[in-house]
């Protein structure tokens, strides 16, 4: 009788410990739980703050590019001077801008010329046309960027790219230069890469775009658009 009062007791008393490890894991996995949904609760506001920040960075660039289009494509061939000042103005008017212009489509603003284009460079705030670009000498039609400004938009970014001049990592604002509905030509303004990072705490520049880095949280992105993991945690702008 006692050896079954014993084996009683010694299988409730092990029952008991039993119950007591599973309700211990089953409270310290719920608590972990709660403790990450709570960081990256945390995490993706921030995400979303520096996101807010970044793109409004691009906006206000990218609505200086379109503001470009409006004198020139009321400009007539004897207000390449004009224009050349509003190129300069524009450029010299945001730090990030390395350097902007427009660029015409063949005879879109002098009949005379083929190609006709103006590029200044902001050198540390110094602005200046840069004469390289002044001749027809240079075939920009057939450039990506300039391709991928002629579309229905107010503007667009291009995919980031090593300028072949400067071999610096960059970006370029396109926007059409639009008269009586037909797409006369473009404006450009290039941003480094580097400076864009440097300009939004959070984003980091590397040489296949911009991306954010987080440690531990495999499932945030940056941005409300679409992206594509690079590394591991880390993610890329598409």
């Amino acid at each position: 009788m006692k050896s079954i009062k014993s084996v009683l007791v010694l299988l409730l008393a092990l029952i008991t410990i039993i119950i007591f490890v599973a309700q211990s894991a089953f409270s310290f996995t719920q608590m972990k739980r709660i403790v990450l949904d709570e960081e990256q609760g945390k995490l993706r506001l921030q995400v979303e703050k520096e996101a807010s920040q970044f793109y409004g960075t691009l906006d206000r660039i990218g609505k200086l590019t379109e503001t470009l289009t409006y004198p020139i494509s009321f400009a007539a061939p004897g207000d390449i001077g004009k224009l050349e000042g509003a190129v300069t103005g524009i450029v010299g008017s945001d730090s990030l801008i390395v350097g902007g212009g427009f660029w015409m489509e063949p005879n879109a603003l002098d009949p005379t010329k083929r190609m006709l284009a103006r590029y200044a460079l902001n050198n540390k705030g110094e602005v200046k046309i840069d004469p390289q670009y002044n001749d027809e000498s240079y075939n920009y039609l057939e450039e990506d960027w300039y391709k991928a400004g002629l579309v229905d938009k107010k503007y667009v970014w291009t995919e980031p790219y090593v300028d072949a001049v400067s071999k610096v990592p960059m970006t370029t604002a396109v926007s059409a230069i639009r008269k009586n509905g037909k797409i006369i030509g473009v404006t450009t303004m290039d941003v480094a890469l580097a400076d864009l990072s440097k300009a939004n705490p959070g984003v980091e520049s590397g040489p296949d775009g911009l991306r954010i880095y987080y440690i531990g949280f495999r499932d945030i992105c940056f941005t409300s658009r679409q992206c594509q993991k690079h590394g591991g945690q880390n993610y890329r702008f598409v």
